[in-house]
């Protein structure tokens, strides 16, 4: 069935079948809830049973009144079939044209019914739907705002405390491993904005100039020429904003006349100096596999 009238109800809510409410009992997906009187939600359950009922009718009733009309295969052919059943086919589309238009009212009747008796839960779950969206929206501006300003005030501390860092004793550094490998790297932070304590492993040193954050650097590459460095989270984001070059690395050049490599390149040689190539074979050993 078509039409504007149909369409419209078609759009209408109904409530979940009490076995499907009972199933889905506290699943986060079903996370509108909608409070209504419980002789409002009994009606809404009345008005659902009877359009299914009245569905189910309908459907019924149409597969007979298609079941005689269709052709079985294999009791004649097709043709024949059309043929020596034609003037009882005739009467018989007669009767189903007219069962398909008592269908169509019994539908839109069945429609029109669950409109007067549940309609109103359509306009329930809307508003209720608007007010949801309002909240998520006013939640969503707040998030964002309250963002915003906590980016403010964190640019604001890291501006101060780099207006004090150059030349101060307020820097830190560390070796700490890298995950999942045994390589290290050496980290620098600044105090006050990256308190990185003794949890997350390395040994750490506090209370240096950047001069004297660079020697430990120098020292720590003086054993190992290929040690990667990094500085913490807010640090670099603070050398980055105090730097007219937006850059971490020429930075630190302002601070310590040294342009850090960050990241050396490992050469071939020092890559075959970690291979592993497993115990050595005993194959011919005195007492070991394979003698006699």
């Amino acid at each position: 069935m078509t039409g504007e009238e149909v369409d419209a109800i078609r759009d209408l809510y109904c409530v979940a079948s009490r076995d499907i409410a009972e199933r889905h009992r506290g699943d986060w997906r079903w996370r509108l809830s909608v409070y209504a009187p419980a002789v409002d939600v009994e009606r809404w359950h009345a008005a659902l049973e009877e359009i299914q009922r009245a569905m189910e009718t309908v459907d019924e009733e149409e597969g007979q009144a298609h079941r005689h009309l269709r052709w079985i295969p294999g009791v004649l052919p097709r043709t024949l079939w059309k043929i020596r059943h034609a003037r009882r086919n005739r009467k018989l589309r007669i009767d189903y044209d007219a069962t398909m238009e008592r269908l169509r009212y019994d539908v839109l009747t069945a429609y029109r019914n669950y409109r007067e008796q549940a309609g109103d839960l359509t306009r329930l779950v809307t508003a209720a739907r608007e007010d949801e969206d309002r909240r998520l929206r006013a939640l969503q501006e707040r998030t964002e705002r309250e963002d915003r300003e906590r980016e403010v005030q964190e640019r604001t501390k890291r501006a101060a405390v780099m207006a004090d860092a150059p030349g101060r004793p307020v820097w830190g550094c560390r070796v700490r491993p890298r995950k999942r490998t045994e390589d290290q790297y050496f980290e620098i932070f600044l105090q006050a904005i990256d308190d990185v304590g003794d949890t997350r492993g390395g040994s750490v040193r506090t209370g240096l100039t950047p001069e004297q954050v660079q020697a430990a650097l120098a020292e720590e590459r003086s054993r190992d020429m290929y040690i990667a460095v990094m500085w913490s989270h807010n640090t670099r984001r603070a050398l980055e904003e105090w730097h007219d070059s937006g850059s971490a690395e020429e930075a630190w050049r302002e601070l310590t006349g040294v342009l850090v490599d960050t990241l050396p390149r490992i050469t071939e040689q020092r890559r075959s100096q970690k291979r592993f190539y497993g115990p050595s074979s005993n194959y011919s050993s005195p007492g070991g596999f394979g003698t006699h």
